[in-house]
């Protein structure tokens, strides 16, 4: 497993990729570390060229309040390979310390600091300022706050500067780790209250009636990040989670997308299961983890379908699963996901391994554009497909130095030691 230490924050080498290749085509199929890298860089540059002059990127569906989401998962993909804002890392002639620094500009843009108060289960207002902060548009709220703000965190975790100052906006003056705080404040207030089955998750504004897994995921993710930083929930959290878990979990290990079964089980939903438990201390020792990957197990070589369900294609379940799989067993790990898909030896390098993490790394680079983008898939669009794959290939590409000191947190997979009770 990962064990994040302190983060690097400049990167001192940069590596130019030219594709040359036409735009629709995919790249040949392949998975040894080179080719690894290659996919790598291309996704980076293909997502430079889609950042808008404001610094965001597009979303792709459902309007500006989303779009915060993509960029904050854009700019992770940058982080976790090394670049950082500030730095002159010049690729093809573009200044990736640029397009980092201008994506967090736009997310910090959508900062609004809002009042919260102490809820049925504690008080959510860890430092007692008596604020959070939620990434929305400027004036209003969205139809996806939750998963908006929670997507936030880890990106802001992965620059590694909890001590950095914002100078403009609503929350100029601010540390890094100051907003960080307010922000998992936020989430802690706006879980859902009350007794109902759906106590203890998220829905798409705080404070919602009801709770669903296409939500709940990004609150916990973002605050599984923060730990890394030595910021956490307040305890309630946690115990309100366990609730919103037993309930969520079908016969067959599964997850599903709302409380009493709603709409059977997925892998997208049990993935992102995996690091939900990993958050409420629950260990593969655990029955219903063993469930979850089992149910995984059965389901691996299943590809997206039309109801948003299967696997690989799938680029919202593959990253999750990834999160979830990598916090629970690791990377390496070839005992628990055992069904997976045939491979050419000539995919790996010498001394490696096909394991679950390599079967998805493969798919990655075999499906890539040559433009260096990866197609999206239901409501998740080709900018996040492109991200999370970015992301991806970054915990498993033995990068050039020093970009492969950089330790990782991926957008809600943040590996920390377990703490002990």
């Amino acid at each position: 497993m990962f064990n994040l230490g302190s983060w690097l924050t400049s990167v001192g080498a940069t590596v130019a990729v030219g594709l040359g290749l036409a735009v629709g085509a995919r790249i040949a199929s392949a998975a040894t570390e080179a080719q690894k890298r290659t996919a790598l860089n291309a996704g980076l540059e293909a997502l430079a060229q889609r950042q808008q002059a404001d610094g965001r990127w597009l979303y792709g569906m459902g309007g500006l309040d989303d779009d915060c989401a993509a960029t904050a998962y854009s700019v992770q993909s940058f982080l976790t390979a090394g670049y950082t804002a500030g730095s002159d890392a010049i690729v093809n002639g573009t200044n990736y310390g640029d397009v980092v620094g201008n994506g967090l500009d736009y997310i910090f843009s959508r900062a609004q600091q809002v009042p919260i108060s102490v809820q049925m289960h504690g008080n959510p207002d860890m430092n007692g300022n008596g604020l959070g902060i939620k990434f929305v548009p400027p004036g209003g709220n969205t139809s996806r706050d939750t998963m908006v703000t929670g997507s936030v965190l880890p990106t802001l975790i992965a620059t590694g500067t909890p001590d950095m100052v914002v100078t403009t906006g609503a929350l100029a003056g601010r540390t890094y780790q100051d907003i960080v705080q307010d922000t998992v404040d936020y989430l802690a207030w706006g879980q859902v209250d009350g007794t109902t089955p759906y106590r203890g998750g998220w829905r798409y504004t705080a404070n919602y009636s009801n709770s669903d897994q296409s939500c709940t995921p990004y609150p916990i993710n973002g605050m599984n990040a923060t730990r890394l930083w030595g910021i956490d929930a307040p305890a309630f959290v946690e115990t309100e989670l366990d609730y919103y878990l037993a309930a969520l979990q079908n016969p067959d290990g599964g997850a599903a997308y709302m409380a009493g079964g709603a709409l059977g089980s997925n892998v997208y939903r049990t993935g992102a299961f995996l690091s939900q438990k990993y958050y409420s201390d629950d260990t593969t020792t655990e029955t219903a983890v063993q469930a979850a990957i089992n149910y995984i197990n059965t389901q691996w070589q299943t590809t997206a379908n039309s109801t948003f369900n299967g696997n690989f294609g799938n680029l919202g379940a593959m990253w999750f699963t990834f999160l979830g799989l990598s916090e629970q067993v690791g990377l390496d790990d070839t005992t628990f996901i055992t069904n997976l898909r045939s491979y050419d030896p000539a995919w790996l390098d010498a001394g490696d391994e096909w394991n679950w993490s390599e079967d998805y790394i493969h798919s990655l680079v075999d499906t890539q554009y040559a433009d260096g983008h990866w197609a999206g898939y239901g409501y998740w669009t080709d900018n996040l497909a492109t991200a999370w794959s970015v992301s991806m290939l970054n915990a498993t590409t033995e990068l050039p130095e020093p970009a492969s000191l950089v330790m990782l947190a991926l957008g809600g997979l943040v590996v920390l030691p377990r703490r002990r009770r």
